[in-house]
């Protein structure tokens, strides 16, 4: 009684052949949508080895994994898969800071050096930054003053 939806991985969405495949079996083939918002829909997905199994772990969609992901094994997932040397179990939380933090291989776009992910986040929060600042030319603060008095 399931309606079943199938996104085509970004590099097969011109592949006709596997859409049509799709096709005879999912109620919709679904393009461009964005996977978090068809994840946050489902009551359950199941996957190989998508980053999509990994999106619905964290919106707390039960995961059935039908491959080897970086995800399964851990207790967190479904497996239809034996993963001998994976025995420990995580948290959630866990997965996410050993896959973010702990297994990231993060370069300083500064340097160009090795860094730790919270590096890369000061430097995105300062790019931004720099950038309101450059984009807000001088002249236009009184009149964004103003707007914001009037609650435009």
């Amino acid at each position: 009684d399931a309606f079943i939806i199938f996104k085509p991985h970004a590099d097969l969405e011109a592949d006709r052949a596997s859409t049509r495949e799709a096709r005879r079996y999912a109620d919709l083939v679904e393009k461009k949508a964005d996977i978090s918002d068809l994840v946050a829909q489902c009551d359950a997905v199941e996957t190989f080895s998508a980053p999509t199994g990994f999106a619905a772990l964290l919106l707390g969609v039960p995961v059935t994994v039908h491959g080897l992901p970086f995800y399964a094994g851990w207790g967190l997932t479904e497996d239809l898969s034996v993963f001998p040397r994976r025995t420990t179990r995580r948290t959630l939380a866990e997965l996410v800071y050993l896959t973010l933090v702990v297994y990231a291989r993060c370069t300083d776009p500064v340097s160009l050096l090795p860094c730790p992910p919270e590096v890369l986040i000061d430097r995105a929060v300062a790019g931004q930054q720099e950038m309101h600042r450059a984009a807000r030319p001088r002249n236009l603060n009184p009149i964004s003053w103003l707007g914001r008095k009037m609650g435009l």
